[in-house]
């Protein structure tokens, strides 16, 4: 909680803050003064992702944080 407002943040594909390497959505429930947030992962290729990264020659550190999940 931020003051009277909620934020929700998922993190993003190749960077999720579930500590996957999954990408992840989140589906959120309004009922009156009553939320209710779910989760989503989804499987992409990541491992491609990181090797392009790993050929593009940013920091490996970078490619192991998409394949982790884990910043």
């Amino acid at each position: 909680m931020y003051g009277d407002k909620m934020l929700i943040n998922a993190g993003s594909a190749g960077k999720p803050k579930t500590g996957t390497p999954k990408a992840n959505y989140i589906i959120m429930d309004l009922y009156g003064d009553d939320v209710k947030v779910e989760i989503y992962e989804v499987e992409y290729d990541y491992e491609s992702v990181a090797k392009t990264i790993e050929e593009s020659g940013l920091p490996q550190e970078f490619a192991e944080i998409i394949r982790t999940g884990k910043a």
